[in-house]
This record gives C-alpha cells, structure tokens and sequence, in this order.
C-alpha cells in the first residue's frame, strides 16, 4: 500500500514539474516571437516600397507616404509605429 502512494506522489510530482516546465517554454518562445519577429515600421516601409506609385519618406518618430506623379488632393499619409 505504501509503495502505490509513493509511485502516486512521484507521478504528480513528475506532472506538476513536466506542465510547469512546458508552460515556462511555451511563455518564452511566445515572448520571444513577439518582441524580435514583428517589426511594424520595418513591415509598413517595406510593403510601401514595393509599390511604384507611393513615396516613403522616413520623418522625425515615423514614415510619410506621399503619391508619386500625382496631385496631392489630400493631406498625406503618417504612419507612427
């Protein structure tokens, strides 16, 4: 009888340690993929760029996006990541 329940509390133990273990990972790599992968400036000027008809231009704490051979009717864009 006594050997079930020391078999029973080792088992938790080892779940309780294993669950822990694998919520502490599972929290850094989330931690991690979102500090280092996303860069919304980076993404905006580069998605920006690849169109022909749209000027980026880097200002003081963003990017200005202004239409390229084109009147400018309306104020222009300012993107502030």
């Amino acid at each position: 009888m006594a050997k079930t329940a020391a078999r029973r509390n080792r088992r938790k133990k080892f779940a309780i340690w294993a669950s822990v273990i694998i919520i502490a990972l599972v929290a850094g790599l989330f931690a991690y993929l979102a500090s280092v992968t996303y860069s919304p400036s980076k993404q905006a000027e580069a998605a920006m760029k690849s169109d022909g008809k749209v000027l980026v231009s880097e200002i003081r704490h963003g990017y200005q996006f202004e239409p390229k051979n084109q009147d400018i009717i309306q104020p222009n864009v300012v993107f502030l990541p």
